[in-house]
């Protein structure tokens, strides 16, 4: 990234990343995430998209990374914009897409900038300290629970 895209330790385009709830039962893998933006707070595995990459194999890469599973895409449920400041400067601005997904193979474990990993009930999700906006990406994958 350019020098001139900078200010501050963030950037002043908005970063492109990619979510993915994935539903086993009537569950959802969710991480904590342990590395800064948002260390310590709970949202679906994810990340950025990086060039010449596309936005599907982006997530399905991420979530093998951050927990070690396999899911198929079933839908996008949406896109959220996470814009956080600090002392009146943009800090952070990412665009991430909401997918949602379904449980093919693996055991979840903390992989990379993962403190821990578990399947909840969107409830649980909700009583947990999350990401901003996150009961919204829950909402959006809730559209594609697949009954077992």
């Amino acid at each position: 990234m350019a020098t001139s895209d900078r200010i501050e330790g963030s950037t002043t385009r908005p970063v492109l990343g990619a979510s993915i709830g994935v539903w086993h039962d009537d569950k959802l893998l969710g991480i904590e995430r342990g590395n800064e933006p948002f260390k310590g707070l709970w949202s679906f595995p994810g990340g950025t998209v990086e060039a010449g990459e596309t936005v599907e194999t982006a997530v399905l890469r991420e979530l093998r990374e951050e927990t070690g599973i396999r899911a198929e895409v079933t839908g996008l449920g949406g896109y959220l914009d996470v814009i956080t400041n600090a002392d009146g400067h943009l800090k952070h601005h990412f665009v991430v897409l909401i997918f949602a997904g379904r449980h093919v193979s693996g055991e979840a474990i903390a992989g990379d900038g993962v403190a821990s990993v578990k399947w909840m009930k969107p409830d649980e999700f909700r009583a947990l300290p999350t990401t901003p906006d996150f009961d919204q990406a829950i909402t959006m994958a809730e559209r594609f629970l697949v009954s077992p």
